[in-house]
């Protein structure tokens, strides 16, 4: 399944797939899914677990220049 970010009601071009026949995720799609995500993996741990809100999560994109 495809998870796009949407920033002001408009898709952006920041995505990543997920799927949900798997129960745990390997260090590899875990790499994939930071690059994706524009994290790096420590952060999409945080983000997987909830320790990063979404509003925190746009401002870290917003900073590294990935949206506007």
């Amino acid at each position: 399944m495809e998870f796009q970010l949407f920033v002001d009601n408009k898709p952006g071009k920041i995505h990543t797939f997920l799927s949900h026949g798997l129960q745990e995720y390997g260090d590899p799609l875990l790499a994939a899914m930071s690059r994706q995500l524009h994290l790096s993996k420590q952060e999409l741990l945080d983000f997987i677990d909830c320790s990063m809100s979404g509003t925190d999560y746009l401002l870290l994109l917003r900073e590294r220049g990935h949206i506007a």
